[in-house]
């Protein structure tokens, strides 16, 4: 053999070992994705912070891949809104716009709600308030579509904040109170924990028009209910009861 025929030897071995080392780490993604799932549930925000960027990495890394999609989006869940309080408002309005993305393909109309009312959050709170209103009103459109109960309500909250930024009272007013009644008509959701807690994100808005317009007892009432409400829901959640 000549030197060549060598060079051409050792090329072609390397190559097919590059490619099935590449594989070797593709079939590893989903069990890694898992793993950071299972991480991102047990942890805390303290003890997760320095992992901010491995779990990010994990995340661009999977997201071109589609079939993917369901455990991408499971460890989206369980690190919102971590993200968000360590700082990492850019990087995370990239996944959350993804995952609004990938929940539209998988025909998830209630997660992509959510995913809307997240990226309005954020928005809103950096400032962005024309792009919030906007993302809010999407979220809300696709909640009332699919007529489940949390998603209405985690929609429902980013748009009556982002309506109280803009200084537009009575239309978040009658927002929330277009909200109490649909959310009244829809069928309880399974664990009831989900429709209190729902109540809960409209409450908190609710309170702060209460402040606007100049009703701070009527404010102070409303909290009070809303504990009493997540302190019965929480015991509920403990000592379940399965619907018959």
């Amino acid at each position: 053999m000549t030197a060549a025929t060598d060079r051409i030897t050792d090329a072609t071995i390397w190559a097919g070992e590059s490619r099935r080392w590449q594989q070797f780490y593709t079939d590893r993604l989903p069990e890694q994705l898992r793993l950071a799932a299972v991480l991102a549930d047990g942890g805390t925000l303290e003890t997760l912070r320095p992992h901010f960027d491995t779990f990010l990495a994990l995340l661009n890394a999977t997201a071109p891949r589609p079939a993917l999609a369901p455990l991408w989006l499971d460890l989206v869940d369980h690190l919102h809104p971590r993200p968000l309080r360590w700082g990492e408002w850019s990087a995370w309005l990239t996944v959350l716009q993804q995952a609004n993305h990938k929940a539209e393909v998988l025909d998830r109309p209630a997660q992509q709600a959510e995913y809307l009312a997240h990226t309005a959050d954020l928005l809103l709170n950096t400032g962005r308030l024309e792009a919030a209103l906007e993302a809010a009103r999407q979220a809300l459109a696709l909640a009332r579509s699919c007529g489940v109960v949390w998603p209405l309500g985690v929609a429902g909250g980013a748009a009556s904040a982002t309506l109280r930024a803009l200084a537009r009272y009575e239309d978040a007013q009658a927002l929330i109170d277009e909200l109490r009644v649909e959310m009244g008509r829809l069928e309880p959701p399974y664990p009831p924990a989900r429709a209190a807690m729902a109540a809960a994100l409209l409450d908190l808005e609710q309170m702060d028009l209460l402040r606007h317009f100049a009703r701070p007892k009527e404010a102070i009432a409303l909290g009070r209910t809303l504990i009493d409400n997540l302190s019965a829901a929480r015991s509920d959640a403990a000592n379940p009861s399965v619907p018959d």
